[in-house]
């Protein structure tokens, strides 16, 4: 637990949970806002760790994160990844899904010979 101040001032503690299904492979990440007064979810809906969402991002939030692919997959397997995000006792929200393709070459480039002398400031590479 975290104890934080919101933008608006209000004091709150941040109970933050993680939990990695390696079987499955999934992550479960819940953030949740206590009031310290009394142990509970704040009464008032503007108190919390993100505003209301107004048009303005003001109410955005994020999560990185970082995974390796497992062992063997070949260059130009696709991976696939989607959350779903739950505010309080609302339905979830799907997030787009994101992919991404594997690259397990070796990075390759090179420099094209320099003259002796040169005045330019280019250096011409070709990958």
């Amino acid at each position: 637990m975290v104890s934080m101040t919101t933008p608006t001032g209000a004091a709150i503690v941040v109970d933050v949970q993680a939990k990695l299904d390696r079987s499955n492979r999934t992550l479960s990440l819940v953030l949740q806002a206590i009031d310290p007064a009394t142990g509970w979810y704040p009464d008032d809906p503007l108190v919390g760790l993100l505003y209301p969402e107004d048009g303005t991002n003001r109410g955005v939030g994020s999560i990185s994160y970082l995974v390796r692919p497992m062992p063997g997959l070949s260059s130009g397997t696709v991976i696939h990844d989607q959350a779903t995000i739950v505010f309080d006792y609302n339905d979830p929200i799907p997030t787009p899904q994101v992919e991404n393709a594997l690259d397990a070459s070796t990075p390759a480039s090179q420099v094209d010979p320099l003259p002796a002398s040169t005045t330019d400031t280019a250096v011409p590479a070709r990958a």
